[in-house]
C-alpha cells in the first residue's frame, strides 16, 4: 500500500506536467464514464467471482467460469459505445478523433476491469507474492507507457489512457495465464450457463448494482454537471484536488 500510494502521487504529478488543466478535465471526465462501467456491470460481476473462486477451484470448474467471466466483461465493454454517443458532445475532441475515443474507452473499461477481477483473484487463490508484484508493475509500466505516449505521441488525455489501458490488459491477461497454468479443472462436463445461475448472479449483484449507482452519483456525477455548465479548467482543479485527498 505504501508503494501504490507513493506510485500514486508520482503519477499525479507527471499527469500534472504533461497534460493541461483542460486536458484534465476531459481526463477525467472520461475516467467517470468507465467507473459508471466497472462499478454498475463489472463490479458485481468481479464481487461474484471473488466469493466463488475457493467453490469452483473444489469442484474443478474455476478456469471455465473464468472465461465466462472474460467474455463478459468483454461484451460488457461495448455497451459503453452507445453510452459515449448519449454524451457524445460532451467529450472534447475532433470528429475524425471519435473512433479513437471510442476504441480507448473500449479498451480502457475491458483492460482495468479484467485486471481489477483476476489480479486479486491471484491473492484469494493464495499466489500472494504474485498478487503484490503485478499490482505495482501495472501501476509503474501504466505510468511509464502513458508518460511515453503523452510525450512523444500526442498530448491528449486519450493517449494518457491508452497507456493505462494497455498495462492493464498486459497484467491482467498475465494473471490468467498464471491461473491457468497453475490449476486445472477436473470437472469435464460441458456444463452451459444455466437460467438459474444467472438467476443467482443476478439475485447477489442487483443491491450492488444499487449501492455502487449510488457511490457513483454522490462521488462523480457532478462532472456531468461541471462538463455541461463550467469551464473544464475548473473541473480538472476540482477532480485533481479530490484526487489528493482520496
Amino acid at each position: 500500500r505504501l508503494s501504490q500510494m507513493i506510485i500514486m502521487f508520482l503519477t499525479y504529478r507527471v499527469l500534472s506536467s504533461v497534460l493541461s488543466v483542460p486536458d484534465m478535465g476531459v481526463y477525467y471526465f472520461l475516467l467517470s464514464i468507465s467507473a459508471a462501467f466497472g462499478l454498475i456491470y463489472a463490479n458485481p460481476i468481479g464481487m461474484y467471482a471473488n466469493r466463488m473462486l475457493h467453490s469452483w477451484k473444489e469442484h474443478g470448474v474455476l478456469l471455465r467460469n473464468l472465461k465466462t467471466i472474460v467474455i463478459s466483461l468483454l461484451v460488457g465493454s461495448l455497451l459503453t459505445i452507445p453510452f459515449l454517443f448519449v454524451f457524445k458532445q460532451k467529450i472534447s475532441g475532433e470528429e475524425n478523433q471519435w473512433a479513437l475515443i471510442v476504441s480507448t474507452l473500449v479498451l480502457y473499461v475491458f483492460a482495468s476491469t479484467l485486471n481489477g477481477t483476476l489480479i486479486p483473484g491471484l491473492n484469494l487463490l493464495g499466489f500472494t507474492n504474485q498478487f503484490v508484484l503485478w499490482t505495482l508493475f501495472t501501476n509503474i509500466v501504466g505510468l511509464f507507457l502513458s508518460y511515453l505516449l503523452v510525450i512523444f505521441v500526442s498530448s491528449q488525455p486519450l493517449y494518457w489512457l491508452i497507456g493505462q489501458g494497455i498495462s492493464f490488459l498486459i497484467f491482467g491477461l498475465l494473471a490468467y495465464i498464471i491461473l491457468r497454468r497453475n490449476i486445472v479443472d477436473t470437472n469435464g462436463l460441458n456444463q452451459s450457463l444455466s437460467l438459474n445461475g444467472l438467476k443467482r448472479v443476478a439475485k447477489f449483484g442487483l443491491p450492488i448494482v444499487v449501492t455502487n449507482l449510488a457511490v457513483w452519483v454522490l462521488g462523480q456525477s457532478f462532472r456531468f454537471f461541471y462538463k455541461a455548465n463550467v469551464d473544464s479548467t475548473i473541473l480538472g482543479e476540482l477532480v485533481f484536488g479530490l484526487g489528493l485527498a482520496t
